[in-house]
């Protein structure tokens, strides 16, 4: 809890972040209505959000607290599965690395969905594992537990699918009757039904428009390179950039990521191979990698098909702890300073856009009585600008950064091209400054040779660019 408390309104919130936030402010009939026709995620997590705020204040800090204790209560049933499975020691130091791996700490350091599904995989797990051996109590708190993760992304059936698995890995005498996996199976069904029926029209026109550009056919062939980049992130998280060819360029991440792969891989490759782990249980490993590579096909990789990844890995790691000892503490130790160059990063590692460092400059140099700012972002940015600015009035935006929440056939008749948008400020006379946000692979905007004209252009972050643009030098070009 202390690791994830830790500077948690320190990072930049991030464009998903703002979208979230944006609902979360809403009333509450305007976020049922909307969280379930404009996004792919059922309403609790931003119920959850919009609690943490009323309860903790609408700073980032605020915002994030709750989901930050939601995510650090999943270290406490992770340590409770891998305790009846193996040795005291094993199970203590899993829990560690769960609790000091920079991937861990940030599904608490960003108000997203990613930590609460990360928290009920984990509770989800450990109570079907007391279920199965005949607990009654666990079985109610698992249907709970598990009709809460549905309502946060119904991805989570995959989580759900390995908690009724583990049934299949306890020894016959040992485990209750088949009924009640067989029962839990048909409420869970009618779980993600419940959650996935709001959703539909959303889900099914975002199919549409990805299968209209071509997202789905070079899939399979991307999705080797897009695996290789969860599992090498499942430590460090973001910390690690794509693996491309360009990383070859930096030997010493590139070798911080060859360690980390080796270490992962290692641990899963002997637990797929070794006796000392019961075949049924290795089975089940390799089952919740394959099925979890499987969802990846048709989505992009990352925290949301791969939360849980980390149940086979901490298995896996189980093992080998009981195995070598000191490989235990040893790994907390190296995960733990990860966390040195995590924290001080003021962006989330992933995204790489800072938006308060963003505000702060831009702000500390505009003259608002005649400037006004352009955000140019892939979606919410305006809302990412609004939520750091204390003078919010004076920005643009375009389409979903202006307004995400309303219709897309509505946004892209008013959607104007940045270039044109730009002239229309500058020909007014205006100065203005640009805030782009280039996280996502956005075109970089095309601007005229910077004779005079660019008083600033510099990167706040490596995917936050700022530049102001003085309008006299426009003026000029046009006659």
């Amino acid at each position: 809890a202390a690791l994830r408390l830790l500077l948690l309104g320190s990072k930049s919130i991030w464009v998903d972040e703002a979208y979230a936030i944006g609902l979360a402010q809403m009333d509450l009939p305007d976020l049922l209505r909307l969280s379930a026709s404009a996004t792919p995620h059922p309403p609790l997590f931003f119920l959850v959000l919009k609690l943490s705020g009323s309860l903790f204040g609408s700073t980032a800090t605020g915002l994030r607290l709750l989901p930050a204790l939601i995510s650090a209560s999943s270290v406490l049933p992770l340590f409770m599965f891998l305790r009846r499975r193996f040795s005291l020691w094993s199970a203590f130091w899993v829990s560690c690395l769960w609790a000091v791996c920079p991937y861990a700490v940030s599904l608490a350091q960003e108000a997203w969905v990613y930590g609460l599904l990360a928290a009920a995989t984990i509770w989800a797990i450990d109570l079907a594992d007391r279920a199965w051996r005949g607990s009654r109590r666990a079985l109610a708190a698992f249907l709970l537990v598990s009709w809460a993760g549905f309502l946060v992304q119904p991805l989570f059936a995959l989580s759900y699918l390995a908690a009724l698995a583990l049934w299949l890995t306890l020894p016959p005498r040992s485990r209750c009757p088949a009924r009640n996996p067989l029962i839990a199976l048909a409420a869970g069904a009618a779980g993600l039904a419940v959650a996935l029926i709001p959703c539909m029209d959303f889900i099914g026109a975002s199919a549409e428009r990805k299968a209209a550009a071509g997202f789905y056919a070079g899939r399979l062939a991307a999705l080797p390179g897009e695996l290789a980049t969860t599992m090498a992130r499942l430590l460090p998280d973001g910390l690690f950039p794509e693996i491309t060819r360009n990383l070859l360029e930096r030997p010493r991440m590139m070798t911080a990521v060859v360690l980390v792969m080796l270490l992962e891989t290692g641990a899963l490759v002997f637990a797929l191979t070794s006796r000392a782990l019961r075949r049924p249980l290795r089975l089940w490993v390799l089952g919740v990698l394959l099925g979890s590579a499987a969802a990846a096909v048709p989505l992009v990789a990352g925290a949301r098909p791969f939360s849980l990844l980390w149940a086979p890995l901490a298995v896996a790691l189980a093992l080998v702890f009981s195995r070598w000892r000191p490989a235990g503490p040893a790994c907390v130790l190296l995960t733990g300073l990860a966390l040195v160059p995590y924290y001080c990063a003021g962006s989330h590692p992933y995204h790489r856009s800072d938006w308060s460092a963003a505000v702060r400059l831009v702000e500390s140099r505009i003259d608002t009585s005649s400037e006004r700012v352009l955000v140019l972002s892939g979606q919410s940015g305006g809302i990412a600008w609004d939520f750091y600015s204390s003078s919010p009035g004076r920005r643009v935006a375009l389409g979903a950064d202006e307004n995400p929440y309303r219709p897309r056939s509505v946004r892209d008749a008013e959607q104007r091209s940045p270039s044109a948008a730009l002239d229309s400020l500058l020909l007014d006379g205006t100065d203005v400054w640009l805030v782009i946000d280039l996280w996502g692979g956005r075109p970089p905007l095309d601007l005229p040779p910077p004779s005079g004209r660019i008083g600033l252009d510099t990167l706040v972050s490596e995917c936050m660019r700022v530049v102001r643009l003085d309008s006299q030098c426009q003026q000029e070009r046009s006659h």
